[in-house]
């Protein structure tokens, strides 16, 4: 086949197949409720005779399953049924899932029976032949009242009281040796790499678990939010070099990320907010899996959020919520930057995203930061940075880890903020520091969910 491309050609291209007639047909004859292969070959056995019921035996997948006319057969006085006529009234299955493959028939003496009652011992032979191959598949339906009322026996509530502490998930080592050395009691650190020429290799990852124990701080190192199985030899490579380096835990964004870790360490688990913590629910299921600390989602409310602290599941648990950071809004495999800034195929990329700022502006005019990580993966922010800095007030005795997510921000900027909320934590709040950190950021801050809720 011949055909004009707008772009050059260069060998090695990826070509990617968008139409083609053949398939389309194909997909179009499968659609049809006659389609041959879309059914399940079937056996029929049936027998007649005067003064007896119809018998009709189905089978299919080792399943069988018989059936009798309700009425009894007559002598017949002119035409008694035929095989011919039982064939064609018995295997019409029509848009049933079966296809008649083999078909017998026992006919004793001259019988006549109502075609309305051959038509009746078909669809019941269906049916009852659907129901038991579905056996196995089907699930006893959960009862929300059960459900709802579990819930509400184990509604005991009980106060949640204690100093909360900054936890700082860094970017890199410069912004981890700020929060050390302003004395943050929690560290985060590893997984994707949003700073240019930088990645958490077995270097860096040492260098950065040597810094936090001199000080005596409990270091958290996190997996890559994304963990795709064609990478999986290099997560568990990297699983086995933290292992070595013997953090506090590992910080978990979704469930493949937690059975791999478990696959080659029992290090304790904190499960990340991807986990979409809204509910205790959450929790019981995530409870077999001996998880340690939990990020809470940051789309609660405020009495979402105290409602939850009060629980008798989370009492001996860490409880951790954002007070600041920009949150991702999306995640994609997609990188926009490459395929139209790059200008490039996609193994010749310029990396346009380490030399530029790059931001997404919506119908309003509202610009959204776009930024890649190691990996070439977009990520979409909010335009406006998370802070809880006002609500550090209600928040510093319910003994939580208030985190800082500053893996997006410069180094002298992120030490700021960390001093700003520290400040906060051990005195009183300032509108002044809330003033501070907007002209640091050069941008006007939200407090996203915690009063309004999810719309």
């Amino acid at each position: 086949a011949w055909f004009s491309l707008p772009d050059r050609v260069k060998p090695g291209d990826r070509v990617f197949l968008t139409s083609c007639r053949r398939l389309e047909q194909n997909i179009q004859q499968m659609m049809r409720n006659d389609y041959p292969f879309s059914k399940l070959p079937c056996e029929m056995k049936a027998r007649i005779a005067p003064e007896e019921p119809l018998m009709l035996m189905m089978k299919a997948l080792d399943y069988t399953v018989t059936v009798y006319s309700s009425g009894k057969a007559s002598v017949a006085e002119k035409h008694p049924l035929t095989e011919e006529t039982l064939r064609n009234h018995l295997t019409r299955l029509g848009e049933t899932p079966f296809l008649v493959k083999d078909f017998s028939i026992e006919i004793e003496g001259e019988a006549i029976l109502p075609f309305s009652q051959l038509n009746q011992v078909r669809r019941e032979a269906v049916e009852l032949l659907s129901q038991k191959i579905l056996i196995p598949f089907h699930h006893q339906p959960i009862v929300v009242k059960n459900v709802r009322s579990d819930g509400e026996n184990n509604a005991e509530e009980h106060n949640r009281f204690g100093p909360s502490f900054l936890t700082v998930y860094a970017g890199n080592i410069e912004i981890l040796k700020q929060a050390l050395a302003i004395g943050v009691q929690k560290v985060i650190f590893g997984g994707e790499s949003f700073i240019p020429g930088f990645s958490w290799n077995k270097k860096n990852l040492t260098e950065a678990m040597s810094i936090s124990q001199k000080k005596g701080v409990k270091a958290i190192i996190a997996l890559p939010r994304i963990t795709r199985e064609r990478e999986r030899k290099r997560h568990e490579e990297y699983i086995l070099t933290c292992q070595q380096l013997c953090p506090d835990g590992f910080l978990v964004s979704h469930l493949g990320s937690l059975q791999m870790v478990r696959d080659y360490s029992d290090l304790p688990l904190y499960a990340n907010y991807p986990f979409h913590f809204f509910n205790t629910y959450t929790f019981k299921l995530l409870n077999d899996w001996k998880i340690k600390g939990i990020t809470l989602s940051p789309e609660l409310s405020r009495k979402e959020l105290f409602a939850l602290l009060g629980k008798e599941e989370f009492i001996h648990t860490e409880v951790e919520i954002l007070v600041f950071g920009a949150l991702e809004l999306m995640v994609s495999q997609f990188c926009p930057l490459g395929a139209w800034v790059g200008n490039n195929p996609p193994l010749t990329c310029s990396r346009p995203c380490q030399k530029d700022l790059f931001f997404l502006r919506d119908r309003k005019g509202i610009d959204f930061p776009v930024i890649t990580d190691e990996f070439c993966r977009m990520h979409l922010l909010n335009s406006r940075r998370l802070s809880l800095f006002r609500e550090l007030k209600i928040l510093k005795d319910k003994n939580l880890s208030l985190r800082l997510e500053l893996r997006h921000q410069s180094p002298k900027i992120a030490g700021e903020i960390i001093r700003i909320y520290q400040e906060g934590i051990e005195k009183e709040t300032d509108e002044k520091q809330q003033l501070a950190i907007e002209s640091l950021l050069g941008q006007s801050l939200t407090r996203g969910h915690f009063y309004r809720g999810v719309e």
